[in-house]
């Protein structure tokens, strides 16, 4: 038998030592999450804002557009407000709409003693819905249909996606008749 030694294996370098773990305090990293979590919400926003710019108005609540329809309604079947109505709570766009102008929608209200509606819903982006009646100078409730009503803010607001538009800044500005 001989003596023989295996051949000699070939040797790699040893393993480089681990890497130290970091040394950033837990408040350093809960900072550097919060600022990532801040800069992709802004930057979010700023892709939305060209979107949301181009959608009808800022946000309008449903508590709003009740407010504002139960202000409105009020204002012009009234002959001494209507036109203040005209004036401030519908938008140009709405106001051109009307076929005849101020005249022919004052002319329309004198007709009413008032509308009543049931409590609005969501139906879209600042477009709510509700069943209403006209009310005859007689007090005889007249025209029962399901309205829809589109309104925009009148406020720099409606181009910032995350505020919603401050009150009294509210405007009309579309209402048709749907099937129910």
């Amino acid at each position: 038998m001989s003596n023989a030694q295996p051949p000699p294996q070939h040797q790699f370098p040893p393993q480089p030592p681990p890497a130290p773990s970091p040394t950033h305090s837990r408040f350093v990293k809960v900072v550097v999450t919060v600022l990532g979590l801040l800069a992709a919400a802004l930057v979010t926003q700023l892709v939305n804002l060209e979107t949301h710019a181009v959608q009808v108005g800022g946000g309008v609540s449903r508590i709003q557009a009740q407010q504002f329809l139960e202000r409105y309604y009020t204002a012009v079947v009234n002959p001494s407000t209507a036109k203040t109505a005209w004036q401030t709570m519908l938008t140009p766009e709405a106001q051109n709409g009307l076929a005849g102008g101020r005249p022919k929608f004052e002319s329309f209200w004198k007709e009413w003693s008032k509308v009543e509606f049931n409590p609005v819903q969501p139906d879209g982006e600042n477009t709510f819905k509700s069943e209403m009646t006209y009310v005859d100078l007689k007090g005889r409730p007249q025209s029962w249909r399901q309205q829809v009503w589109t309104f925009e803010c009148g406020s720099p607001a409606k181009y910032v996606p995350f505020l919603s538009c401050p009150d009294g800044k509210v405007l009309l500005k579309d209402t048709y008749v749907t099937s129910p």
